[in-house]
């Protein structure tokens, strides 16, 4: 009886040991996995990871090794998991999988991570997921990978078609938008440039009145470089016609400070790196010449802020930088705006005791953090809580870094947040004391 009972006590630690997660496959290829999969009539499950990716790191830390899930996953599925970036240290096993991964990467168009793909039995590809998935929701998407007549309508299907269709020289002008846009979006950085000169240079035969048109202004806006293109006189001196098809003030005026910076303020700021201060008067005085006196006043303060930041001068940085934005604003659609007064608030936390500066940073952050427009909004969070507690608002600032604390997912940065709550509880600055 004693003997018995004691067995009994032992078999659920004997079944956790045995379970241990999802088992994956490990020395066979890619063609060997498709013929066990149709031999044993189970379905593929694959994990598309990098070594430097945080959310595959935490699907292996908290979800593959998951008993329920292991058990789901292994009676249904042959799974792989599936390196798609080489590094030196990677072992034999991994480096066998490098031709494999590079034609699953291209063919599945892998381009996040991590990607899960199924397939069925017979080689079906049945579904795609991107992104951490708890659990329940890993095995409610592995549920839906394996139901009858289950197929993947693959998005970028039309993008193979028009894209095989150009390569036989049967363009079609109408689609090149919509190819270039998906090409960049696919990470086919070489196909993407090839499609923008072709069509750039192709529009250049079109007639002015067809060329205001919200795909094309669009495109043209994006790879414009200079004012001696043919394509400048749409955003400039006349504005009104392109801000009207794209349905939004001020874009071409956009485009021109755009312009303006590539083509006369950063090379002059290379250039002076390390020397005294540029002739300001001069630099003025061309521009405004050559545009008017509003991209003048513009360009100046944008001249002074990159110069200052380069030549290390941070109090006119911030000065200037501030003078700009308070002047003439921000785009709030434009997420790469909201990461440029990210990173311009963290330069404020770290370099500037103003009170006055650290509030108007404050107040621009503000409207930030509650966007939700971003990826990783932790960041600003975080940036968001160290300028609170950096002004003395001590509770907001736990707030807000309590809240990037959980909503972020690299172990290394969770430490870091954590570290930084520690600082705020104890009333220690997060910033150097001698900025």
């Amino acid at each position: 009886m004693k003997k018995m009972l004691l067995l009994l006590l032992g078999m659920p630690f004997f079944v956790c040991a045995q379970e241990n997660g999802i088992q994956f496959e490990e020395n066979l290829s890619w063609q060997q996995v498709l013929q066990k999969a149709k031999a044993e009539n189970k379905y593929i499950f694959v994990d598309c990871y990098t070594t430097w990716c945080g959310p595959c790191k935490q699907m292996e830390k908290e979800v593959y090794p998951n008993d329920s899930v292991g058990a789901y996953i292994n009676s249904r599925f042959i799974s792989v998991k599936m390196q798609m970036d080489k590094t030196a240290k990677d072992a034999p096993a991994i480096r066998n999988w490098y031709k494999d991964a590079e034609a699953i990467e291209k063919k599945y168009k892998v381009i996040a991570y991590p990607t899960f793909l199924y397939f069925g039995p017979d080689g079906t590809w049945t579904a795609k997921e991107i992104g951490f998935k708890s659990p329940a929701d890993f095995m409610a998407l592995a549920g839906k990978a394996i139901l009858p007549g289950q197929k993947y309508v693959d998005p970028y299907k039309k993008y193979d078609r028009l894209l095989s269709k150009y390569n036989r020289s049967k363009k079609s002008y109408a689609s090149m938008t919509y190819l270039v846009k998906t090409a960049k979006e696919l990470g086919q950085w070489e196909t993407a440039d090839s499609l923008t000169k072709n069509y750039y240079q192709s529009l250049k035969r079109v007639k002015r009145g067809n060329l205001y048109n919200k795909d094309i202004i669009a495109f043209i806006a994006d790879n414009i470089k200079t004012d001696h293109d043919p394509f400048f006189s749409l955003f400039f001196p006349d504005s009104k016609e392109v801000n009207t098809v794209m349905k939004k003030n001020g874009f071409a005026e956009k485009v021109v400070d755009r312009i303006i910076l590539y083509e006369y303020i950063d090379p002059l700021v290379k250039a002076a790196k390390g020397e005294s201060e540029p002739d300001w008067t001069t630099f003025y005085t061309k521009l405004e010449n050559k545009f008017n006196t509003t991209y003048a006043d513009k360009a100046l303060l944008t001249y002074r802020a990159n110069w200052s930041l380069v030549n290390r001068n941070h109090h006119d940085y911030i000065k200037y930088f501030i003078l700009k934005v308070e002047k003439y604003g921000t785009d709030t659609t434009n997420a790469l705006m909201d990461a440029t007064l990210n990173n311009f608030a963290w330069h404020v936390l770290m370099h500037s005791n103003d009170s006055a500066q650290i509030n108007t940073v404050i107040g621009w952050m503000q409207r930030v953090a509650h966007r939700n427009c971003c990826t990783p909004m932790s960041n600003i969070w975080d940036t968001y809580a160290n300028l609170l507690y950096k002004a003395g608002r001590r509770d907001e600032a736990l707030f807000w870094e309590t809240k990037a604390l959980n909503n972020v997912i690299s172990e290394d940065f969770s430490q870091l947040y954590r570290t930084t709550i520690n600082k705020i509880k104890r009333g220690e600055p997060t910033w150097p004391e001698n900025n």
